[in-house]
Protein backbone atom coordinates (compact mmCIF):
# COMPACT_ATOMS: atom_id res chain seq x y z
CA UNK A 1 0.00 0.00 0.00
CA UNK A 2 1.15 3.55 -0.67
CA UNK A 3 2.83 4.93 2.50
CA UNK A 4 0.85 8.19 2.47
CA UNK A 5 -2.41 6.32 2.05
CA UNK A 6 -1.48 3.91 4.84
CA UNK A 7 -0.58 6.83 7.09
CA UNK A 8 -3.91 8.55 6.30
CA UNK A 9 -5.82 5.32 7.00
CA UNK A 10 -4.06 4.83 10.32
CA UNK A 11 -4.63 8.47 11.38
CA UNK A 12 -8.32 8.28 10.43
CA UNK A 13 -8.74 5.08 12.42
CA UNK A 14 -7.10 6.68 15.47
CA UNK A 15 -9.36 9.74 15.14
CA UNK A 16 -12.48 7.57 14.88
CA UNK A 17 -11.40 5.52 17.89
CA UNK A 18 -10.85 8.67 19.95
CA UNK A 19 -14.22 10.03 18.82
CA UNK A 20 -16.04 6.85 19.89
CA UNK A 21 -14.24 6.83 23.25
CA UNK A 22 -15.26 10.44 23.83
CA UNK A 23 -18.88 9.73 22.76
CA UNK A 24 -19.15 6.76 25.14
CA UNK A 25 -17.87 8.87 28.03
CA UNK A 26 -20.25 11.76 27.23
CA UNK A 27 -23.28 9.49 26.84
CA UNK A 28 -22.50 7.76 30.12
CA UNK A 29 -22.03 11.05 31.99
CA UNK A 30 -25.30 12.38 30.55
CA UNK A 31 -27.14 9.19 31.53
CA UNK A 32 -28.27 8.76 27.91
CA UNK A 33 -29.06 5.32 26.52
CA UNK A 34 -26.02 3.63 25.03
CA UNK A 35 -26.59 1.70 21.82
CA UNK A 36 -25.00 1.50 18.39
CA UNK A 37 -27.19 4.26 16.92
CA UNK A 38 -26.61 6.75 19.73
CA UNK A 39 -22.87 6.12 19.82
CA UNK A 40 -22.55 6.32 16.01
CA UNK A 41 -24.53 9.56 15.91
CA UNK A 42 -22.61 11.12 18.78
CA UNK A 43 -19.19 10.04 17.49
CA UNK A 44 -19.85 10.80 13.82
CA UNK A 45 -19.06 7.27 12.64
CA UNK A 46 -21.18 4.66 10.91
CA UNK A 47 -22.96 1.93 12.79
CA UNK A 48 -21.27 -0.63 10.55
CA UNK A 49 -17.85 0.67 11.62
CA UNK A 50 -18.89 0.20 15.25
CA UNK A 51 -20.07 -3.35 14.59
CA UNK A 52 -16.70 -4.16 13.00
CA UNK A 53 -14.65 -2.33 15.64
CA UNK A 54 -13.22 -3.44 19.00
CA UNK A 55 -15.97 -1.33 20.62
CA UNK A 56 -18.67 -3.82 19.66
CA UNK A 57 -18.44 -5.93 22.83
CA UNK A 58 -18.29 -2.84 25.08
CA UNK A 59 -21.34 -1.26 23.44
CA UNK A 60 -23.29 -4.51 23.68
CA UNK A 61 -22.42 -4.84 27.36
CA UNK A 62 -23.27 -1.20 28.04
CA UNK A 63 -26.49 -1.47 26.08
CA UNK A 64 -27.56 -4.40 28.24
CA UNK A 65 -26.52 -2.60 31.40
CA UNK A 66 -28.37 0.58 30.49
CA UNK A 67 -31.58 -1.37 29.81
CA UNK A 68 -31.60 -2.25 33.53
CA UNK A 69 -31.18 1.15 35.20
CA UNK A 70 -31.25 -0.23 38.74
CA UNK A 71 -28.82 -3.02 37.93
CA UNK A 72 -25.21 -3.06 39.04
CA UNK A 73 -22.59 -1.64 36.75
CA UNK A 74 -20.22 -4.33 35.53
CA UNK A 75 -17.78 -1.84 34.03
CA UNK A 76 -17.95 1.88 33.70
CA UNK A 77 -17.90 3.32 30.21
CA UNK A 78 -14.58 4.95 30.97
CA UNK A 79 -13.02 1.57 31.83
CA UNK A 80 -14.53 -0.10 28.78
CA UNK A 81 -13.50 2.71 26.45
CA UNK A 82 -9.98 2.93 27.84
CA UNK A 83 -9.59 -0.85 27.51
CA UNK A 84 -10.69 -0.64 23.89
CA UNK A 85 -8.27 2.25 23.35
CA UNK A 86 -5.43 0.25 24.88
CA UNK A 87 -6.23 -2.71 22.63
CA UNK A 88 -6.33 -0.46 19.57
CA UNK A 89 -3.08 1.26 20.48
CA UNK A 90 -1.45 -2.09 21.24
CA UNK A 91 -2.49 -3.42 17.83
CA UNK A 92 -1.19 -0.29 16.06
CA UNK A 93 2.13 -0.45 17.94
CA UNK A 94 2.58 -4.14 17.17
CA UNK A 95 1.91 -3.46 13.49
CA UNK A 96 4.43 -0.60 13.46
CA UNK A 97 7.02 -2.80 15.22
CA UNK A 98 6.54 -5.48 12.55
CA UNK A 99 6.98 -2.88 9.80
CA UNK A 100 10.18 -1.55 11.40
CA UNK A 101 11.60 -5.05 11.84
CA UNK A 102 10.89 -5.84 8.18
CA UNK A 103 12.52 -2.57 7.12
CA UNK A 104 15.54 -3.29 9.36
CA UNK A 105 15.89 -6.77 7.85
CA UNK A 106 15.81 -5.33 4.32
CA UNK A 107 18.39 -2.67 5.21
CA UNK A 108 20.71 -5.30 6.70
CA UNK A 109 20.51 -7.31 3.47
CA UNK A 110 21.24 -4.18 1.43
CA UNK A 111 24.23 -3.40 3.65
CA UNK A 112 25.54 -6.93 3.29
CA UNK A 113 25.30 -6.69 -0.48
CA UNK A 114 26.97 -3.27 -0.47
CA UNK A 115 29.88 -4.53 1.62
CA UNK A 116 30.43 -7.36 -0.82
CA UNK A 117 29.22 -10.18 1.37
CA UNK A 118 31.80 -9.57 4.13
CA UNK A 119 29.15 -9.35 6.81
CA UNK A 120 27.68 -12.69 7.99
Amino acid sequence: MIPALEQYRRKRHEDMTASVTRALRELDEAGAPINFSSVASSAGVSRQWLYDSPFRAEIQALRTRSSFPGGPKAHSVREAASEASRRTQNHALRQRLKELRDENRALRKDLERALGGLRR
